[in-house]
């Protein structure tokens, strides 16, 4: 069988059979399109599934995936911890990280970069630009990130932990190629 030449049933079967297996956040810091003050923010966390709840301890829910078709889901907790989830799957880091994570002072952890695939990132400028500013201590683990396409990392951790962080950890680097 075959099927007819038709511009708009190719781009249908494209989007439902390759887009939703590689769910792809938007570049920079454009993901964030919450309402809730990025400032209030606690926690961050990517994982690849998430259930949100359902009693009343969710504040807000949008997607960020590139393709807009829910791939890549960001919900906010009554607690302010923010979870990234690739509904299923590893999430594929966009070309752009730059300023990904800029604005988050008052946040203490980010878990889950393992579950951020970087592989094509390309620049992480700023990236984690004043991220803990605010706070006394903050940690994550960066090891996992996969930097053999990254042309820049110029201020990836600029401010970070600002002037009153008495512990700030990131991981090791290792394992980093860094051309």
């Amino acid at each position: 069988t075959t099927l007819p030449s038709n511009k708009l049933l190719e781009t249908v079967l494209f989007f439902e059979f390759s887009d939703l297996s590689n769910p792809k956040i938007v570049e920079g810091n454009t993901w964030y399109k919450g309402s809730t003050g990025k400032t209030k923010i606690k926690t961050i966390s990517i994982v690849e599934q998430y259930t949100p709840p359902t009693d009343g301890t969710l504040l807000e829910s949008w997607d960020a995936s590139v393709d807009e078709n829910s791939s890549v889901m960001v919900y906010i907790l009554s607690n302010y911890n923010l979870i990234i989830t690739g509904n299923g799957s590893k999430i594929l880091a966009n070309e752009n990280c730059s300023y990904m994570f800029d604005g988050f002072t008052y946040v203490t952890n980010i878990t889950g970069f393992i579950n951020l695939d970087t592989s094509k990132v390309t620049d992480m400028s700023y990236m984690f630009r004043n991220i803990g500013a605010k706070v006394s201590s903050f940690s994550t683990d960066v090891s996992s990130f996969n930097t053999e396409n990254v042309t820049t990392f110029k201020g990836m951790f600029y401010r970070g932990g600002g002037t009153t962080a008495t512990s700030w950890t990131i991981g090791s680097l290792s394992n980093w190629k860094t051309g």
